[in-house]
């Protein structure tokens, strides 16, 4: 089932969009180089992805492989 999001927010130095789910308190975030949906955080969320640093956006990652920006990812 797709969410219905209210005020989106584009991450100010990452290619990240997050919005707020409108039926249950979480928030959904998304690449925003191809919109792909890369977890969802809330109280109640399941968790869909993992936080190991091979799934986070490139932009977060040096050219090794290793987080580099502290953020929700790194």
């Amino acid at each position: 089932m797709t969410p219905r999001i209210e005020r989106l927010v584009a991450h100010p130095g990452l290619p990240l969009v997050a919005g707020v789910d409108v039926d249950r308190p979480a928030v959904h975030v998304w690449d925003s180089t191809d919109l792909r949906h890369l977890d969802t955080i809330g109280a109640d969320a399941a968790r869909t992805a993992t936080r190991a640093a091979s799934t986070a956006p490139a932009a977060c990652r040096n050219p090794s492989g290793t987080p580099k920006n502290p953020c929700s990812w790194c």
